[in-house]
Parts: structure tokens; sequence; C-alpha cells
């Protein structure tokens, strides 16, 4: 197709973006790995932060330099007036270990030894001195906007960065890094395993069986799909935490069977619970589609042949359906490895990797030390992943086009009814757990008081018994749901704009075809790759100030959340259209370019109309993404701009169960009925096309 300067704009355009959006987190956390840290000397230490203080301004810089200095307590002020006599080549005859008294003498006679002009010169060092070694946390604090977060993190703790792997060694040595990483593995490999041997048993149920309520027995194991985040965690916390319905209601307080402080869902065997509900949906479609599109007939010819169930499960079914089966391990696997959400929320104390990256982050701001944890948590996926492929290279099925799968007579009866009693049972629980959390969002304090209340929608407390602190507007500020109308904000801004920009990349790389076009694909389908913590925090680290300019950073702005949350599931739409382009003929488009139409006439009434379905399912997928997501966002956030998705998982994690599960309900309730909107406007589309 030819191209003129509309074209190359598109191309320079969506260069940029992937480039900008997309590469440059992901290589910011990828060199950061190895920034190993070095302890600085005394005098880099002071020269760093004069460097430091050049970001404050003047009047105010030598106020908090002259007030922190007549502040200083006695040994803070030995240790300056010591260390400034040894930047200036002074000795001094105490060591650094005497005990202050002896060493305020040794520093007196020092001084004392000097010219009027030295002395002054030094004593005139002092604060500087000071402020270098006691004061780098305050001078930090003021500093988030100017200086980018892993700079700060490595004053605070008066390091600089060397390049090397001794981050990596540093999460071998660590003790308790080391135990949260085979804590990940453990839990990571329970759940994964759990989760798969779930979801094939509940697509044979469907695929093979054909148990009745199929199609309800889908939806209902789909819906943690479109949850807000840590929903299904939270939800066992309310039926069997130490306030739990279940675990003190009925067992302690009704039955005295147990006791609810020692009894309940704490621990493993709750994040277990949690995962392999929550990672149900992503397993349970690769099984479902890899067995729908298997060919029937071959078992229905292996029962003909005189094979016995069992014979025709084990050497036809579970073989064609290997691949799939290893494809939903590996995602479950590294979902739950990367998943910090329901192990803070259930875990209790339980530690996993994630959430040590996430207290680095939070906490300590050891952004090189997380960046190389992120990483890491790769490490076990891409080992699976590549044993995978080197395993099914040699044994691959591919029945090309969707077959009809084997009818149900296959199946014996008492199979049948326990795939359809294990089918009921997995979607009763998914919908008792979602329905616990809406009673929650309409009850004064889930466990203690359980009378009718709308407070947690309108912002208030519920709890009236203590008239003084409800009516205090204490703690306050997050309740109520202004918090979902910011993820609304975001997911209106985000799903219609990046619809359309995968619009515009696939239609770049596919029709377009500019040199370099296979590593701007490869950039683009990164994020599918790659866990949100990690592009989470490389937005951190690339956008706090960018090229060290604080005027163009974006942090604590709604922008970073909405181009965060754009290029972070751009890989849908993307996906989607090049599946629409590759099966229709690029001939469509030079034809109406010969008739005469321009390239934007081209793209805009053929291309266009081609892809609608590919736009509307990469904007719906932004859109709930926006609403639900949490590892990726919850670096990111402020207290302008605060997602719903962040303050349920802070809620969940504290005590404001009530608004927790207020803003989850509502969260749901927007995303089902977008959902149900997007598929309306589908319907109402091909109707119209095929009239």
């Amino acid at each position: 197709m030819r191209r003129g300067a509309g074209a190359w704009l598109l191309v320079a355009f969506v260069a940029a973006g992937l480039g900008l959006f997309i590469a440059a987190p992901i290589l910011a956390v990828l060199v950061a790995s190895f920034e190993t840290p070095r302890r600085l000397e005394r005098n880099e230490l002071v020269t760093l932060t004069a460097t430091m203080l050049e970001h404050v301004q003047e009047g105010d810089r030598e106020r908090r330099l002259s007030g922190w200095w007549q502040r200083a307590r006695p040994n803070e002020r030995i240790d300056t007036r010591r260390t400034a006599l040894e930047l200036a080549g002074v000795s001094v005859t105490a060591r650094a270990d005497d005990r202050y008294d002896v060493q305020a003498r040794a520093v007196d006679a020092a001084m004392d030894r000097l010219a009027p002009e030295r002395r002054a010169e030094i004593e005139a060092r002092l604060p500087l001195v000071n402020a270098a070694l006691h004061k780098r946390v305050l001078i930090a604090d003021g500093l988030d906007h100017a200086v980018r977060a892993s700079d700060l993190a490595a004053f605070r703790l008066g390091q600089s960065t060397t390049m090397g792997i001794g981050n990596y060694a540093r999460i071998l040595k660590d003790e308790r890094l080391r135990v949260a990483a085979l804590n990940a593995l453990a839990l990571a490999t329970t759940s994964a395993t759990l989760v798969t041997a779930l979801a094939f048993a509940l697509a044979y149920a469907i695929q093979r069986a054909r148990v009745p309520g199929a199609q309800a027995i889908r939806t209902v194991a789909l819906l943690p799909l479109v949850s807000p985040p840590v929903l299904v965690a939270f939800a066992l916390l309310l039926l069997f935490g130490r306030q739990g319905l279940v675990t003190f209601g009925l067992l302690d307080q009704t039955l005295g069977l147990v006791d609810a402080n020692s009894f309940n869902i704490y621990g493993f065997g709750g994040i277990v619970a949690a995962q392999v509900i929550g990672l149900l949906p992503p397993a349970y479609v690769v099984i479902d589609n890899a067995l729908a599109r298997q060919d029937g007939a071959l078992e229905e010819a292996a029962v003909s042949g005189g094979a016995s169930f069992a014979d025709v499960l084990r050497h036809v079914t579970l073989p064609m359906a290997a691949p799939a089966l290893a494809r939903a391990f590996i995602i479950a696997f590294v979902l739950s490895m990367t998943d910090f959400g329901n192990p803070e929320v259930v875990g209790q104390g339980y530690p996993v990797l994630a959430g040590e990256i996430y207290d680095m982050i939070i906490g300590t701001r050891e952004f090189p030390l997380a960046a190389a944890a992120c990483l890491s948590l790769l490490g076990p996926g891409l080992a699976l992943y590549l044993l995978a492929e080197r395993i099914f290279d040699r044994r691959r099925y591919d029945p090309g086009q969707r077959v009809a799968a084997a009818t149900g007579h296959v199946v014996p009866a008492g199979i049948r009814h326990a795939l359809l009693a294990l089918g009921i049972s997995t979607a009763a629980i998914v919908t008792i757990l979602f329905l616990v959390v809406v009673a929650s969002a309409f009850t004064v304090y889930w466990g203690v008081d359980h009378r009718f209340t709308l407070a947690h929608f309108l912002g208030v407390r519920a709890d009236l018994q203590d008239q003084t602190f409800a009516q205090s507007g204490f703690g306050t500020r997050y309740l109520g749901l202004s918090s979902v109308w910011t993820s609304l904000q975001v997911a209106a801004l985000a799903a219609p704009i990046g619809g359309f920009v995968a619009l515009l990349t696939v239609y770049t790389l596919d029709r377009l075809r500019p040199p370099g076009r296979s590593a701007l694909g490869f950039v683009a389908l990164l994020p599918a790759v790659f866990p949100g913590i990690i592009f989470g925090i490389g937005y951190l680290h690339v956008f706090n100030a960018p090229l060290g300019l604080s005027a163009l950073a974006l942090t604590g702005s709604l922008a970073i959340l909405v181009l965060n949350i754009l290029f972070g599931n751009l890989f849908v739409g993307i996906l989607a259209g090049r599946g629409v382009l590759q099966k229709t003929a690029a001939g469509i488009e030079d034809a109406a370019a010969t008739l005469g139409a321009s390239e934007w006439q081209c793209f805009r009434h053929v291309v266009l109309p081609l892809m609608r379905q590919a736009f509307l399912l990469g904007a719906l997928f932004i859109f709930i993404d926006a609403m639900t997501t949490l590892s990726s966002v919850i670096f990111l956030v402020s207290g302008e701009h605060m997602l719903a998705s962040v303050l349920i998982f802070s809620q969940a994690t504290g005590v404001e169960y009530g608004s927790a599960a207020a803003k989850s309900t509502t969260i749901l309730a927007v995303v089902l009925a977008t959902v149900a909107v997007a598929f309306l406007v589908e319907r109402r589309l091909n109707r119209m096309l095929h009239q």
C-alpha cells in the first residue's frame, strides 16, 4: 500500500507511544535490577546532599540548615564536627567508637589548634555536614516530584549505585527474601495444580459430559474475571475470618466447637483457596477452548473400538488437551507468583516475594532490589514455558477450525453425575462468596452488628453506637463511592482511547508494514508477558521526573493512571484486530485507493468498520481492567486521584469491611452493566449490517 506523509506520521506516533509507554518502563526495571548499592564515603555524602538541596528554594534551604544545626543533639554535634574536621584533613586523636565525652574533648582540641580563618571555614560547613549525616530523610521527603524515586531512596540510605548482580545475590542471601521466594514457589505450585485440575474438570463436564445448566455454571465460574480486586479473599475473610460468619458466628459463638481466633482462614490454606477461585477463569478459558476444538469423533471412534472411559480419557482426551493444560498451569503459576493482594488479605504474616516487593516500594523504597525481585518472579514461569514448548513442540495436534465435540454418551452416568455435582458446587461457592460481599455492603459492621444500612454507600460512619466518633468525621475521607467515580473516570478515558490506539497500531503493523515492524509488534505484546507489578514500578521510575525534570513528572496525576492502564492492556485490542485484518484481503483498501480515496478515507470507511468488534473487545477489556486492577496502579495512585481498587485492598486488610464491600458491589454492578451494554451494542451492529 502506498505511503504518504500521513502514513509516516502514524508510524512515528505508534513507535513513539510503544517505545515511551511500554518499552521504557520495562527497560527501566531491567536496568534498575542491576544497580547495586554502594555505601557513600562521607565526602561523597556531603556533596550529594548539597546537590539535593539545590532543589530547595534558597531562603528555605538556609533556614532549614540553620534550624537543624541549632536543634542538633549533643551526639549529633560531635559526629558533625568530627566529620567536618576529617573532611578538611584535620586529624582527631580520639577514635570514632570512644565515649562521646572523650571525642568531644578531642574535637575541641583539634578546633583550638586551627587558624581563625580555617576554623571559620570549617564551622561554616557544619550545618551542611549535619544535614548530610542526620537529616537526609527530611530532605528527601520534600523532593518526591523533583528527583527520581530510586535516587531519593539511595540518598536516604547514603548509597550510590554500580552495575552488577548484587541485588539478585541479596535475594538468595537474605533469609527473609529467600523464605518469601520459596513460599511463593510452594503457593504457586499448589494453587496452579489445583486450579488446573478444577478447570479441566469443569471444561470436561461442559464440553464432554454436557451436564445440565452448563451455560449457567460457565457464567458463574467466570465471574471472578470481572470482579473487583481481592474480592474472593475478602469474602473468605467475611465467612471464615476471626469475625467470620461461619467460624465466629456459627462454630464459635453458637455451637462452641472452635475458637475463631485460632481456627480461621488465615495462612497458606486461605491464600490457596482465594487463588484457586480467583484464577479459575483464565485457566478454564484456555482448557475449555482446547476441548471445544478437539475432534470428538476420535473419542467416539475409540469407544466404538472397545476402549473404556478411562482408556479414552487417558490415551485420547488428555494427550490432546496436554498443551492446553500446560498453558493453563503456567498462567495460573505466574499469576499466583505475582499476586500480593490475596496473601496480604488472608495471609496474615505468611511472606511471599510479591508482598516483599510491595513493602520495598511502599516502605523502604529499595527500588533496585524490588526491580530484581520482580524479574526473579518471572524466572520460574519462563522456565516452565520453555520446558512446555520443548515437550510439546513435536507433539502438536491442531484440528484447525472448531469441530464438533464428543457427545455425552461416552461419559458414564456416575462420572457425569459427579461432574455435575462439582459444577454446581463450584458455581454455588462463587455465588455465595459474591453474595456475602454484597450483604456486607448493607451491614453496619460484619460479625458484630448485622443491621441494614446504606451508610457505606453514602460515605458516613455506620457504627452509630459511638456518636462522638461517628460525627467527628475522622477517617471518612475514603468512605463512600468517590473513589469509584475516579475509577470510572479513568476507565471512561482509557477504554475508547486504548481501543482506538490498538486499531491504529494494528493498521500500522499489518497494513503499512514499516521497517522494524516485528520489533514494534514484540514491544506491543510485552505487557501480556510481564506482570502488572513490573509495569507499575516501571512507570513510577520513568515518569517521576523524566529526563531529571520535575516539571514533566506524571506521578500522582490522572494521566499516569490512564496511560498505565491503556498501554498495559493494549495487547488485547491488537491481537483481536490482527485476527480481523489477517482474514481480510488488503486488496479492499487498495481498490478504495485506486478509486481515489485518501489514506484517511480508506482507514475511516474500510478499516474501521471491519475492526469494530476488535475495537469493542479492546475497549471493554481496558474498561474492566481500569475498574478492577490493583498490582499495576497501587504504586501510582495519589490522595487526589485514588482508585477504588486500591482502597478496597487497603480497607479489606484493615477494618473498613463495609466500605470495601460497598465499593466492590458498586464496581461489580458497573462492570456487569458495561459488559451487557457492549453485548447489546454488538448484537445491534450485527443486525444492522445483515439487514
